[in-house]
């Protein structure tokens, strides 16, 4: 018998149509019920992240690589503490805290909302009305309570920083020891009502001990001192410390506070003493130590500067640039001396981030509801690393906005980055 082919009879054109409406109403039917996009595999269901939902999502990255790792929505959150191998979600609903390693829930707390937390060694310490609170960061445990009331906490990874006094004659300003609540230094300034930017800005020399604190208009580098002498090594108004590169802190502060931040007075202090070693006026609004190198970003467009403070005016909760022109120019710093290694333009960008060796920025959507981006640059050279899209499960046809990043912490034993990022919701204008 001759060889032949079958051509498939109608009955097959009807079950192919009856398979793709089945898989296209069990697609819609998903769709509607999970109210969510598909986040970087693997997506953390969750149950398995505290029963978090939209509007926010923790996004893990290799930050080498770029290449996602895995994604969690934790409900509503505002910020991102790391400490002893997980990564921490403030917000009104509580504490959610995750595995570094895959995006699980640890342990959660609901009975602390809208608290001032910080991460500190592998402590949790936050600010409780009347009282400063410490957690073991592992497993939620309090391990100890230290009375008095705070005015604002902050952290510089080892030390946690307490001030009391805000908008009085003096502040007093401590380091507590994470693990014990133990005072271990502790000074005093002149009182002040007006604050430039968070005070939880501090960073830290290691091989000095030394903390550099900024309460909202200048820093203090502080220290341990012996019995109870004033740990304020040296002092400096108007000045925000970025890092740290060997001997040297960086910083700097706005040239103006009147109008939008596009320059700002960029220096370099000798860490032990305080004394200037270089200073010089750039563009930029915002800037890392990435591997020994100030990286800074400025944008093209004024109109695309942030107020003098660093913060974002933003009417629909979403940084969008002023026009389809804007861009961003990213520039490399030799901290030695402030000279220029490298420049690179990028499309508009509102962040910068250190990620180990990597300067990380964040490149929002230009309009519509399309996923932000991340941009790695190499310090030393400027080129791009990698890219990478943000894909956020919490977008839904109710959270339907750009995304806001809203917080970025590295964890240098895994080399992973964790990108906090909240799907906006429409405003409602009234009739």
């Amino acid at each position: 018998m001759s060889g032949s082919v079958r051509r498939p009879g109608w009955w097959w054109k009807i079950g192919v149509v009856i398979v793709a409406v089945a898989l296209g109403g069990g697609y819609l039917a998903w769709d509607l019920t999970t109210d969510s996009l598909t986040g970087p595999a693997p997506s953390v269901s969750a149950s398995d992240s505290c029963g978090g939902g939209a509007p926010s999502v923790v996004l893990a990255f290799k930050a080498r690589t770029g290449l996602p790792q895995w994604s969690a929505r934790i409900g509503e959150a505002s910020d991102l503490e790391l400490a002893d191998d997980t990564v921490t979600a403030i917000g009104p609903g509580g504490l959610r805290t995750l595995n570094v390693a895959d995006g699980s829930a640890r342990w959660c707390s609901d009975d602390e909302p809208n608290l001032e937390v910080v991460a500190a060694g592998n402590t949790l310490v936050s600010s409780r009305g009347e009282s400063v609170v410490g957690r073991r960061a592992s497993d939620g445990k309090r391990v100890w309570t230290r009375p008095g009331q705070t005015d604002w906490i902050g952290s510089d990874g080892t030390v946690a920083v307490v001030q009391k006094g805000f908008g009085s004659d003096r502040q007093t300003v401590r380091g507590l020891d994470p693990a014990s609540g133990r005072e271990v230094w502790r000074y005093t300034t002149a009182g002040a009502d007006f604050a430039l930017t968070s005070q939880a800005g501090s960073v830290r020399a290691d091989g000095l001990g030394l903390t550099f604190v900024h309460d909202g208009l200048g820093v203090v580098a502080a220290g341990a001192t012996d019995g109870e002498g004033d740990a304020a090594r040296w002092t400096s108004r108007l000045f925000r410390p970025i890092g740290v590169s060997g001997e040297r802190v960086v910083g700097g502060v706005a040239e103006s506070f009147a109008d939008p931040l596009t320059r700002f007075t960029l220096e370099a202090r000798t860490a032990a003493t305080g004394v200037i070693s270089w200073r010089h006026s750039v563009p930029g609004f915002d800037a890392r130590v990435v591997n020994d190198v100030i990286v800074v970003i400025n944008s093209t467009d004024s109109r695309d500067a942030p107020d003098y403070d660093g913060s974002w005016y933003t009417t629909e909760g979403a940084v969008a640039p002023a026009s389809r022109n804007s861009r961003t120019v990213a520039t490399g710093y030799d901290p030695a001396d402030g000279t220029v290694r490298w420049q690179r333009k990028l499309p508009f960008a509102a962040q910068i981030h250190a990620a180990g060796d990597v300067a990380v920025v964040w490149v929002p959507v230009e309009s519509g509801n399309g996923a932000s981006r991340l941009i790695a640059l190499d310090p030393a050279t400027g080129k791009v690393r990698w890219r990478a899209n943000l894909p956020n499960p919490s977008r839904s046809e109710h959270f339907d906005l750009a995304d806001q990043l809203d917080a970025a912490v590295y964890d240098q034993a895994t080399d992973t980055l964790m990108v906090l990022v909240r799907a906006g919701e429409p405003y409602e204008h009234s009739d």
